[in-house]
């Protein structure tokens, strides 16, 4: 009895979430909670410059960035928590699976992806950023 109680309710939240997702388009968007302006590369870190209108929310991320020149690829992902900060700008370090892409000197194309986790379990559509920089950027 229990069990078909909690099968009834897992297909409830399914319909539910494949409403919201497809059926209110604006609201199923990550980019409704964190906007991306530019991300920019220092020595050791990145700067990533976003709004948070709607305050603080938790979302998946992956960095792709790829070297034309050398054809090499790197890639990166993790999940963190975005909260509202002064100027909208956030520092972080570059991770180790990232490094070897940056350290080329020529010029690289970094894809970007956030995906906003409503409610802990319900991923939004992700918002994109892809930029280039180097030394022939």
């Amino acid at each position: 009895m229990v069990k078909a109680m909690q099968s009834q309710r897992s297909v409830y939240l399914a319909i539910l979430s494949l409403v919201l997702f497809v059926a209110v388009p604006f609201v199923g968007r990550s980019s409704f909670f964190i906007q991306p302006v530019s991300i920019s590369v220092g020595n050791d870190h990145f700067v990533f410059v976003r709004k948070t209108p709607l305050g603080t929310t938790t979302a998946q991320w992956k960095a792709e960035i790829y070297v034309p020149a050398f054809g090499r690829e790197c890639s990166d992902m993790g999940e963190d928590l975005f909260q509202p900060r002064p100027f909208d700008t956030v520092r972080f370090p570059i991770s180790d699976a990232l490094a070897p892409c940056l350290g080329t000197g020529r010029t690289v194309v970094m894809t970007m992806e956030w995906t906003v986790i409503l409610f802990g379990w319900l991923p939004l559509r992700p918002v994109t950023m892809t930029t280039t920089f180097g030394s022939d950027a």
